[in-house]
């Protein structure tokens, strides 16, 4: 497994920062992986350009904290979202 992050546009705002996070990551063939996004809302969650809510391959698991949790199976994915 494999995972890069980055922050794109941090600004920070009376002690908050907030900005888009770019999350890659690649699992092996014939494994899965539990994911967590630290947001709130899966709403601001795409992978690949696409809304989470649409990507059939990725199973919402549900939120932990300030994460959003997901499981996906082997395969590349670009998650970006909205942070706080």
């Amino acid at each position: 497994m494999s995972s890069h992050w980055k922050i794109d546009n941090a600004r920070l705002n009376d002690s908050v920062g907030q900005g888009i996070l770019q999350l890659d990551i690649e699992i092996p063939v014939n494994t899965k992986a539990t994911i967590y996004i630290p947001t709130n809302a899966t709403e601001s969650i795409t992978e690949g350009n696409i809304s989470l809510s649409s990507v059939k391959d990725i199973k919402f698991v549900g939120k932990e904290g300030n994460y959003i949790v997901v499981e996906v199976g082997s395969g590349k994915y670009h998650f970006s979202s909205n942070i706080q």
